[in-house]
């Protein structure tokens, strides 16, 4: 069974398939704001939100969750950046190591995520498919993971080049939701996480 940990300025100790989570204050009304910068070893982002103040006040601040999930046995790490509209000047965190040890844990049980791998032909048309009309950024994909749930869920890494004069690169994590054949297998993005590219 995955457990949820909170994070360890100092790093941290994982099982293989845990994962944990990671807060840290932002406010897009101040334009601050913090971004995953760099992610190594067996670890993967399985998502990232937003939590909006609860006073409701303007200005007030809010959270960014992001969540890890450990993939691969070994030594990993992450580290996250800070930046501010009115400030040209990135502020890196600490890189944070991070120990993943063997655990006979099924990974394969209902609603899991599969390990990032590979695209299959059939992922590749999936993504291509989703892609269509899509403007402004190029994605190509360099791995994916799947969920089976009411259809199949995919979670592709790319690599993403503005269409821009001159072009930026970066990397982002593109969600994709298939519906199930009953309901026509359409294909549709659901959700972009961008990783701030060091």
């Amino acid at each position: 069974m995955n457990m949820e940990k909170k994070e360890n300025s100092q790093g941290r100790g994982l099982k293989l398939y845990e994962t944990f989570t990671v807060e840290r204050e932002v406010n897009f009304s101040t334009g601050a704001n913090c971004y995953l910068s760099r992610l190594e070893g067996g670890l993967i982002l399985l998502d990232e939100d937003v939590i909006k103040p609860e006073s409701g006040l303007m200005g007030a601040p809010g959270k960014k969750v992001f969540v890890f999930k450990a993939v691969f046995p070994g030594m990993a790490a992450y580290q996250l950046a800070h930046t501010h509209v009115s400030e040209s000047d990135i502020l890196y965190e600490q890189v944070l190591p991070v120990e993943i040890k063997e655990d006979n844990v099924d990974r394969l049980t209902a609603g899991g995520w599969s390990d990032q791998h590979d695209l299959s032909p059939e992922e590749v048309v999936v993504f291509r498919k989703a892609m269509e009309g899509l403007c402004g950024v190029m994605y190509e994909p360099l791995s994916v993971a799947t969920q089976i749930v009411e259809g199949v869920n995919y979670r592709y890494i790319c690599k993403s080049t503005t269409v821009t004069n001159p072009p930026r690169e970066s990397h982002a994590m593109v969600y994709i939701h298939q519906t199930l054949p009953c309901y026509g297998g359409e294909v549709m993005i659901t959700k972009i996480v961008p990783f701030l590219n060091d």
